[in-house]
């Protein structure tokens, strides 16, 4: 069965949603317990937390994955690369996530899948972006090593949105998860990818290489419309996510399929609830045609 996730923000777990479309949603299920137990229901099995900052706090983190554990889901976390002074360690510089290791052996066998952006600036250049990017990931490596701790960094593709960014195409995002070392993995966001794709500057490949699907160890799934990317998954958008998932499945991908919405951009049109039901819905349908399409191509 395929693992799937659904990024919530630590604000929405804890019963305070960041804004409109947060609370909208929140009234809609009867609150974040009630959602989660949905999610459940719906066949998600993971739940990740977006956006948790070095400096957020730790008690209000620990508390939004208790929910998260409380029914029955797994966590993983959407992060940012931020640096901090090595001597500090891991659990002190990534001060936000300090009380999640102590709880996570009991919560959930399988290690919590980091992810996060290369730097970037709207300023400078793309190779020395790529540099300290590159050392940053080597230092929190080596760190989590020493401290023996149960998360793994994923790289995330991102989007091309006018910033210097060394990540917006697959050779970028894995000649530095490459160089970081062999425990650094990819997040194949394909919302981002597919985003990428309609730009008049587009040079992707039609098929990723298979050095970067041999990478990747998350992912975020969501759809495009005129106003842009994470958007509720729909129809139109399988005959570009449709392929990538396939390419995953062919690749022997184990991992997580994340779908990861952003409820303030459409919920003037869809209702946060309908939005979030809808790519749920939409990504199964599009993981059992992949595994179809998977069987036909082996053969």
């Amino acid at each position: 069965m395929a693992k799937i996730g659904f990024s919530l923000s630590v604000d929405f777990l804890l019963g305070e949603p960041a804004d409109d479309a947060e609370q909208l949603l929140s009234c809609q299920y009867g609150g974040a317990d009630r959602c989660l137990a949905g999610l459940r229901a719906k066949g998600v099995n993971w739940v990740e937390l977006r956006t948790v900052a070095c400096q957020d706090n730790a008690d209000r983190v620990l508390a939004a994955a208790k929910h998260v554990w409380a029914n029955g889901l797994s966590l993983s976390v959407h992060g940012r690369l931020q640096p901090f002074p090595a001597h500090k360690g891991f659990q002190k510089g990534y001060g936000s996530l300090a009380k999640i290791w102590t709880h996570l052996p009991r919560e959930q066998d399988l290690p919590v899948i980091l992810t996060i952006h290369a730097y970037a600036g709207k300023e400078g250049y793309a190779g020395n972006y790529a540099r300290q990017t590159v050392d940053a990931l080597r230092d929190w490596q080596l760190l989590i090593g020493q401290e023996v701790l149960p998360v793994r960094l994923a790289l995330e593709l991102n989007r091309r949105k006018g910033t210097i960014d060394p990540s917006t195409d697959y050779a970028g995002v894995l000649a530095m998860a490459e160089a970081a070392g062999p425990s650094v993995g990819l997040c194949w966001d394909m919302g981002h990818d597919a985003a990428n794709r309609k730009l008049p500057e587009a040079d992707h490949p039609m098929k990723p290489p298979a050095a970067f699907l041999s990478r990747v160890i998350h992912t975020h799934i969501h759809g495009l419309s005129s106003k842009g990317t994470h958007h509720p998954l729909q129809a139109g958008d399988e005959p570009v996510v449709g392929p990538f998932l396939a390419a995953l499945r062919l690749a022997s991908y184990t991992g997580i399929y994340n779908i990861e919405l952003s409820f303030n951009r459409f919920a003037e049109t869809i209702s946060p609830r309908d939005g979030l039901e809808q790519s749920i819905e939409q990504l199964k349908h599009m993981l059992s045609s992949a595994e179809r399409l998977g069987e036909v191509t082996r053969s």
